[in-house]
């Protein structure tokens, strides 16, 4: 197996800094958010990860009042649980992909927006099945949110001392 060489095209340079510019978040001017930006932002990426994280655990304390208020057997009360968890680790690694082509902001602010409101759909699951799939639907949303949460915050903090 022969490597072929890369050859420097002129635009290339270019790209690279449309690129980086692509990812950087807005702030003070110099590609670096301002202190309160970045706190702010900090709080946002945390606050988002926090939810990920407390809803693929919370449920299992809830599976018994779950099972007693939908009229649940064992089997489906398990694909409540298993519901987020499935599509959450099956989209993962596509919606880091699709992070670093759409961009991290938009796919962190579509990743709330579809968790959220999937959120508002479990909240009201008149029976088990509705439950289900909108848990479903809530791990593909923590799916883009998970890798936009990580990916963020060295761009919140370019410093390396501020890391």
């Amino acid at each position: 197996m022969t490597r072929r060489r890369a050859e420097h095209h002129p635009d290339s340079e270019r790209q690279d800094q449309d690129s980086a510019a692509a990812v950087t978040v807005p702030g003070d001017g110099a590609g670096s958010p301002s202190p309160a930006g970045r706190r702010v932002g900090f709080f946002a990426v945390c606050l988002a990860y926090c939810a990920i994280i407390l809803d693929g655990s919370v449920l299992n304390v809830a599976v018994p009042t779950i099972r007693d208020h939908l009229g649940s057997s064992m089997a489906g009360a398990q694909w409540v649980l298993d519901a987020y968890t499935l599509p959450l680790a099956a989209l993962l690694l596509t919606a880091g992909a699709v992070g670093d082509r759409i961009g991290l902001r938009r796919t962190l602010l579509s990743g709330i927006a579809v968790f959220t409101l999937a959120s508002a759909a479990c909240a009201s699951a008149p029976d088990a099945a509705w439950l289900i799939g909108a848990r479903a639907v809530q791990g593909a949303g923590a799916a883009a949110l998970l890798p936009a949460t990580l990916a963020l915050v060295p761009h919140l903090f370019t410093r390396p001392e501020d890391r």
